[in-house]
């Protein structure tokens, strides 16, 4: 950290005699000698480079942790579980979404002292929670969550899951971005003022000609109200969808040329920007254009994303619902022409949509078994 520091000239060691290197830092077996400037600036730079050694290896504890966890094949892992987790119970484990710290609360004091397994609370065929048991030992709030957990219908190895990852899987790059989440919310009116106008650049060059030369933003935020509210209301219906597209792709367009300015050091080329950015509005407007209809006795909306299946199949459409504490699945089946042949619906019970929709896939699954 303090060679990247002193790569970016923000922080200077010293020079034993002028034609010497720089020095900031002198490690010794038990010691550290760090040199820089008596600065207030360069002593901020320091203390920022120790707490961020001090985050990593929050991250690399978490590392530890997650090792242990997720159970790997390690010496030490067997020795501390041996030691440590025998009898423990799970129950002031955090295990249940959508609850403080995903703990849920027992009615008795003293019952998270007793050695108890999720599998304890199932009912006699294996497939579902015993609710009276549930009721019994949680409080409502806590019982209702946990109720809400679907248990599969087979067998499956239980696996531990990094939340903060889109696979799953742990890292210390992630721990390290949530440990430190509250740092890393950017300041919008610093980005704004980095891109404000080259943004105005595009605008002018694209199709619609917008001035924002002739408009003042503080922020983002006044940017996207201005173009979601004063520029889109006095379009033509036929023009706001259009827009809509075109307002979408220059935040995705403007964000990725603000990286590759800032991480890369490339250079911006409004020319070119702008007649890249307009055959790219003109592709993506063509392929969100309106569904062909395959045939006279089709009834499929414009503005519909369903595809048909081939000549003489069915089609099973499922989706969830959720609204307060109740949750309902649906299934549509289809033919190729369009047409609703049967619909199904019953209430599930879990309240978190993505299970919920999993629920249905499964239940769709089994219907179209069943019915050939």
């Amino acid at each position: 950290m303090l060679a990247m520091e002193e790569h970016r000239r923000k922080f200077h060691g010293i020079k034993v005699v002028p034609i010497a290197p720089l020095v900031t830092h002198l490690l010794f077996v038990d010691d550290i000698i760090l040199v820089g400037r008596a600065n207030v600036q360069e002593s901020a730079r320091l203390l920022d480079c120790i707490r961020r050694a001090a985050d990593f290896n929050l991250a690399f504890l978490a590392k530890l942790g997650w090792t242990m966890a997720a159970n790997i094949e390690k010496i030490w892992v067997k020795m501390l579980k041996a030691k440590y987790c025998r009898l423990d119970s799970f129950l002031h484990y955090p295990w249940v979404p959508k609850l403080t710290d995903f703990r849920p609360s027992p009615r008795a004091r003293g019952i998270d002292d007793i050695p108890l397994m999720a599998d304890n609370l199932k009912s006699q065929d294996g497939l579902s929670w015993n609710v009276d048991l549930v009721k019994e030992i949680f409080e409502e709030e806590s019982a209702k969550a946990i109720l809400g957990i679907h248990w599969a219908r087979s067998y499956l190895e239980d696996r531990i899951i990094w939340l903060d990852s889109k696979k799953g899987n742990f890292s210390v790059k992630s721990a390290y971005l949530e440990i430190n989440a509250s740092k890393f919310n950017l300041d919008q009116s610093k980005v704004w003022k980095l891109l404000c106008d080259y943004v105005k650049r595009l605008w002018f060059g694209s199709k619609w000609c917008l001035r924002l030369d002739q408009v003042e933003f503080s922020s983002f935020v006044d940017y996207l109200n201005f173009i979601l509210k004063s520029v889109y209301n006095s379009l033509k219906m036929e023009k706001k969808k259009e827009f809509t597209l075109f307002g979408a792709l220059i935040i995705e367009f403007v964000w990725r040329k603000r990286n590759q300015f800032v991480f890369k050091n490339e250079t911006l080329d409004p020319t070119h920007d702008i007649n890249t950015l307009n055959s790219r509005a003109k592709e993506l407007f063509v392929a969100a254009g309106p569904v062909q209809k395959l045939a006279p006795r089709a009834q499929v909306s414009s503005n519909a994303n369903w595809k048909p299946p081939q000549h003489d199949f069915i089609k099973l459409n499922f989706d969830a619902s959720i609204k307060q504490d109740v949750s309902a699945i649906g299934l549509v089946a289809r033919d190729h022409w369009g047409n609703a042949i049967k619909m199904w619906s019953k209430k599930s019970s879990s309240l978190n949509v993505d299970l919920a929709k999993c629920i249905a896939l499964e239940w769709a699954i089994d219907l179209a078994t069943s019915q050939g």
